[in-house]
């Protein structure tokens, strides 16, 4: 038998515009959900106006942190709802042993992920720490430009970039430190996991706000200003200069674990999906 659709729900800017034209169409309710910081470079204004009049008509928007809500004051948005990303499944249990003498990031080879902010950090602390290396798993446009970098600043013997593999947990989890030096991110999945599995881990602040969301600076972690090499630099060299508060950092990154697992951030789905908190204007999680 035919059941005709109750909601519809997309999570990317122009699925969002699609499905709010089509759920004002046929007078069905719209969820959408930003995934990316609002205002990035990349996203033409026309992209922009569309997907904030839709943003204005439809019933809920979900965003991932506050920053990226609040993004959107401007609007006087009535529906607004933050919802992190969950914990994938299946992830090693963290570790806590004796770690590799390598630095690590996984990523797009993009733009927006600023590599070159990482290897050139890694390049100024090189000298003092001559023993670690930095490993670079990811696919992109940008290999090339990052290994002509490499290859300018000498490090040939240091940095390498590998494809990214499908087990990047298991092949990273003894690693002495996680780095995230995006410029902007949604909520930056490789980040959570890095301090899923234990891993001491440091983060440029950026735009769209899940790093600071998810760190407490010397508590979990370490954030340090987006764009600052010098800032990365010394935040690596405190890292690995400090090991016993590196791995307590670590040990507490691995909390996140519990604070969001996929059960508790399915839960907050599904009462937004709720049908009567939609009906009556509300999008309480």
């Amino acid at each position: 038998s035919y059941h005709p659709v109750d909601i519809i729900c997309s999570l990317l800017v122009e699925e969002n515009i699609i499905a709010g034209m089509a759920g004002k169409d046929l007078n069905i309710m719209t969820v959408v959900a930003e995934r990316s910081f609002p205002n990035r470079p990349d996203l033409k204004e026309t992209t922009k106006y569309f997907r904030d009049r839709i943003y204005k008509s439809a019933n809920v928007c979900v965003f991932q942190t506050e920053e990226q809500r609040d993004c959107f004051s401007h609007l006087n948005l009535k529906n607004m709802v933050v919802i992190p990303n969950p914990i994938m499944e299946g992830l090693p249990m963290p570790y806590n042993g004796e770690r590799e003498k390598t630095i690590v990031t996984y990523c797009g080879l993009r733009e927006a992920k600023n590599l070159p902010l990482l290897i050139k950090a890694f390049a100024m602390i090189h000298t003092n720490f001559p023993d670690y290396n930095l490993k670079i798993y990811g696919n992109g446009e940008l290999k090339g430009t990052l290994e002509q970098l490499i290859v300018e600043l000498n490090l040939e013997n240091f940095v390498d970039i590998f494809p990214f593999v499908k087990e990047i947990h298991q092949e990273v989890r003894k690693d002495a430190l996680f780095v995230l030096s995006s410029d902007f991110e949604g909520m930056p999945n490789a980040l959570l996991e890095a301090m899923a599995i234990g891993m001491p881990v440091i983060a440029t602040d950026c735009l769209g706000g899940g790093a600071k969301a998810v760190i407490v600076h010397k508590e979990n972690g370490l954030i340090v200003p987006r764009g600052d090499e010098k800032a990365l630099a010394d935040a690596i060299a405190y890292m690995l200069s400090h090991p016993i508060e590196s791995a307590a950092m670590g040990q507490n990154a691995s909390k996140i674990r519990e604070i969001l697992k996929p059960e508790c951030i399915a839960q907050k789905w599904i009462n937004v999906f709720e049908e009567r908190n939609i009906l009556n204007g509300r999008a309480e999680v």
